[in-house]
């Protein structure tokens, strides 16, 4: 018997024209725009930032680990398969990897998600999940399993995205704040989780679970350090999915926690 393997944490790096392609040309002006590193590389600006954001390590498949380098990487040297759905799948059978599950991009979607404009953080997250599922997933969403991204403008927007997720045809979606907008889980998110149940949507938790509010203070203290506010990530993601399961939520719905 062969045994399938597939990859419960892969990522896209967002390609260089997803913003210009995706989002609505009124958020143009706020949209990472790339740029270049220090070194020649390839970054992404954002808004406000101090400097940009360099492509380096979320480039490396393929590489060798002696040539990883934060600074000075471009997308003409990054895999095709780290942003183009086909290319995905080739790189997938070299690997003898059946399917992959597919996070968004970390910095970008932080962009938006912090950001204290409802509409842009809509638009964003609706080009973000549009991308994934007409474009990079659709050469076989059966073996691409694209992971819809969850608005952070409040529990109506959350509700509405899980079924738009779900009528798209999405097979899990990813929050990155708890749906209410609150520090930590509470009642108030209660109508997501139902709403979750409702459509049999797996929901996940990526890395950390961080509050607009605190994503807004990062941002103001990176400006004033001149670079990136960085966060540990395990003790976030422990302290998230601890306080789920501590809730209840997974035994009161329990088809938040599903098959793929």
């Amino acid at each position: 018997m062969t045994n399938t393997i597939v990859s419960a944490d892969a990522h896209i790096l967002e390609p260089p024209d997803i913003w210009a392609n995706w989002l609505p040309a009124r958020y143009q002006d706020k949209a990472p725009q790339l740029a270049k590193d220090a070194d020649g590389g390839d970054a992404w600006l954002f808004a406000g930032a101090a400097e940009a954001d360099p492509i380096g390590l979320t480039a490396t498949p393929g590489m060798p680990w002696d040539q990883f380098r934060w600074t000075g990487v471009t997308y003409d040297e990054a895999r095709d398969g780290c942003y183009r759905g086909a290319a995905r799948l080739d790189d997938m059978d070299a690997d003898g990897v059946h399917a992959e599950v597919l996070f968004p991009p970390q910095r970008t979607i932080g962009h938006f998600l912090g950001d204290d404009d409802d509409d842009f953080v809509r638009a964003g997250v609706d080009a973000y999940n549009a991308f994934l599922w007409e474009e990079f997933c659709a050469p076989d969403r059966n073996r691409l399993i694209g992971v819809a991204q969850i608005p952070s403008t409040g529990i109506d927007d959350a509700v509405d995205a899980v079924r738009k997720a779900k009528a798209t045809g999405f097979r899990s979606v990813v929050i990155s704040m708890w749906p209410s907008g609150k520090d930590s889980i509470s009642e108030d998110d209660d109508a997501f989780w139902a709403a979750a149940a409702d459509e049999a949507m797996p929901v996940c938790i990526h890395i950390n679970m961080i509050s607009r509010r605190a994503r807004a203070k990062a941002r103001e203290i990176s400006a004033k350090r001149g670079g990136r506010q960085l966060y540990g990530s395990g003790s976030g993601q422990a302290g998230a999915k601890a306080a789920a399961g501590l809730s209840g939520v997974f035994s009161t719905v329990p088809s938040t926690i599903g098959q793929l």
